[in-house]
């Protein structure tokens, strides 16, 4: 497996070859493929332009990367700067290299935008951009070539999955009565933590290679390997399950119309992005951090009101701001 990597190397030394004037706008076009783009980019999707969308996109996105940290843990493969210090690392990442996690969700984000979207220039620049951040990605020192195909490979079947069985599963589920909806999620919700945690107890004993947490640290204190950290599970977990909930709560008092005046849709993006963030980065600094139960348990709480926030607190407030209107009821029933 190292020899297989090794072999790559010359690639990211190609990238970085280029310099270290490159590193701040890489930084930026890896910025695309990043939690804080995705807490952004969604809500203005579901809030100001396509709710319908906005929601699959997010849930798509909280799948990927569920998908992303299961392979990383299974696959227990090395990112470039461990295995050779010639590699230098301009980003902070201390999880398993493949599959790229940037070019995995990018993929799922942007190819669900350009397929619902459906314009000839969306999908090109959709394309360039899923292009772009796996390119940052070699030249951060943060992906092996194959780490970067393997997230494309894995996104895009997860999007042709996605978009195969939207419909059906979508009708499936509204015709369920409104707690079986709230059951479902709550259920598909612990179904995936299990199935995030399984791997990871049965690794409980592997330990890194000492060369590979040595070149790590050498290349940046901040990029000590911590591949078996949990968190991360409880993050995704909790957006699923707020975003899910969120939905159907505000599917039951009429949905949101998206349309509107320039300044309604900015007002509501203002409004709407304040208390998201209030929510995300206020009680990251109550709550306490680490793999302990109950800081586990508030990571899902808190991530799950941001998801219930973006879906259906803001959605209503708008309402009853007079900022937005109901859903028309051909989007209800789409929805």
């Amino acid at each position: 497996m190292e020899s297989f990597l090794g072999n790559q190397i010359g690639i990211n030394l190609f990238f970085q070859s280029f310099g270290t004037w490159l590193a701040e706008p890489m930084r930026a076009v890896t910025f695309l493929g990043s939690e804080k783009f995705f807490i952004l980019f969604v809500p203005v999707l579901l809030w100001c332009f396509d709710y319908p969308l906005g929601l699959r996109i997010g849930l798509l996105l909280t799948t990927s990367a569920q998908v992303n940290g299961l392979f990383k843990v299974l696959m227990l493969s090395p990112r470039p700067f461990w295995i050779d210090n010639r590699v230098k690392a301009y980003y902070v990442e201390t999880s398993f290299g493949l599959p790229s996690g940037h070019a995995m969700n990018t993929s799922s984000l942007f190819g669900m935008f350009a397929a619902g979207m459906r314009k000839k220039w969306i999908t090109i620049t959709s394309l360039i951009l899923i292009l772009l951040v796996g390119i940052s990605r070699l030249y951060l020192g943060m992906h092996f070539l194959s780490d970067v195909i393997g997230g494309w490979i894995l996104g895009g079947i997860l999007l042709l999955l996605f978009i195969k069985l939207d419909k059906p599963i979508s009708r499936w589920f509204v015709g369920k009565t409104v707690g079986m909806q709230y059951l479902l999620i709550a259920l598909s919700t612990i179904l995936w933590i299990l199935i995030a945690l399984i791997p990871l107890l049965l690794l409980r004993g592997f330990e890194l290679p000492a060369e590979w947490i040595t070149n790590a640290i050498l290349a940046n204190p901040l990029t000590e390997p911590h591949p078996f950290e949990i968190s991360g599970i409880f993050t995704y977990a909790g957006i699923w399950l707020g975003l899910g909930f969120g939905a159907i709560w505000l599917r039951q008092r009429g949905g949101i119309d998206t349309r509107g005046e320039g300044p309604q849709q900015l007002f509501r993006f203002l409004i709407g992005i304040a208390v998201c963030l209030a929510l995300w980065m206020g009680l990251d600094l109550i709550f306490p951090s680490g793999d302990g139960t109950l800081a586990l348990a508030l990571r899902l709480l808190r991530y799950g009101l941001v998801g219930f926030w973006v879906s259906g607190g803001a959605p209503a407030i708008f309402r009853k701001l007079k900022i937005a209107q109901p859903a028309p009821i051909a989007e209800k029933s789409a929805s």
